[in-house]
């Protein structure tokens, strides 16, 4: 595991400065300048979670297995488009499409996934681990959406094709049991659907799993929304942006706080294409 990690870091890293390096060759395109930039700071933050688990690992005595090896064909196919754009940039000013092609090339290889898979054999030793999926979604969404505002629909048919590596999750979190075995079928189409009965429950799952989007009651036993809400921000601070409350109605109190905190809010009976129509946006604004 250490050895696949190493490499990780290292690829991180190329991709880094790669990112950043050919944005300031490409700035009469500012459209693929800007994707350059976001991607370039992904790769810093990937490249410090591959340094944060290979410091891990420098701690245990036993290291977590891996299934997997490092061989000459996987280097090839993640390091050689990345070798390719770099020696372009060598050269001289590559062209936008060498660039976009070896960025599909990279990012769409097998690389982002032994990422995540190399993160998904260290969860559960640290919080720092748990969103690397995650991370990689949004990584990966950048790409999709330059493509999409782009029109490139050739390049966005081949992206089709090809695995992703998060599949989107939804968490529902109410006490009416009804509502917690209708929400998976009215939202499967967007992503895996889980359910929690009250917010004590919804804790415990998002201590071990990350969900883009939250569907949250505001009144519940043992724990309600607003409660939940608040112990849950202390670990994920961008919970506001990615949770849609709906209640059966809120007195004075609840309303200011839900004005103070910026957060949004429907009244049941909401209909169900607007809470699809929700989460939808929810999950593709946390992938920008």
């Amino acid at each position: 595991m250490e050895t696949l990690i190493a490499w990780l870091e290292q690829v991180e890293m190329t991709a880094r400065d790669l990112y950043a390096d050919a944005a300031g060759s490409i700035e009469a395109e500012p459209a693929l300048m800007q994707l350059l930039l976001q991607l370039s700071q992904d790769e810093a933050q990937h490249c410090d979670m591959m340094a944060a688990a290979r410091s891990f690992l420098a701690q245990l005595d036993t290291h977590p297995p891996s299934a997997i090896a490092l061989d000459d064909e996987l280097r090839r196919r993640v390091e050689g488009p990345l070798g390719a754009c770099r020696l372009a940039l060598g050269e001289g000013n590559p062209s936008a499409d060498a660039i976009v092609d070896a960025i599909i090339q990279a990012e769409f290889s097998e690389w982002n996934h032994v990422f995540v898979y190399a993160i998904d054999s260290l969860r559960g030793y640290g919080r720092d681990f748990r969103n690397g999926a995650a991370a990689m979604q949004k990584h990966e969404g950048r790409i999709r959406t330059y493509l999409e505002d782009a029109g490139d629909k050739v390049r966005l048919e081949r992206l089709e094709l090809l695995p992703t590596v998060w599949e989107s999750r939804i968490l529902v979190i109410d006490d009416d049991i009804g509502l917690r075995r209708l929400m998976p079928a009215v939202l499967r189409r967007i992503g895996q659907v889980h359910t929690a009965g009250n917010g004590r429950e919804a804790l415990e799952m998002l201590s071990t799993q990350y969900y883009d989007a939250i569907l949250c009651d505001v009144e519940m036993p043992v724990m309600g929304g607003i409660e939940f809400f608040k112990e849950a921000s202390q670990t994920r601070p961008d919970l506001a942006s990615s949770i849609l409350f709906w209640s059966g109605g809120m007195n004075d109190d609840v309303a200011e706080f839900f004005r103070i905190q910026e957060l949004e809010i429907t009244i049941k009976p909401a209909s169900m294409s607007m809470i699809q129509a929700r989460m939808t946006q929810i999950i593709k604004d946390s992938a920008h």
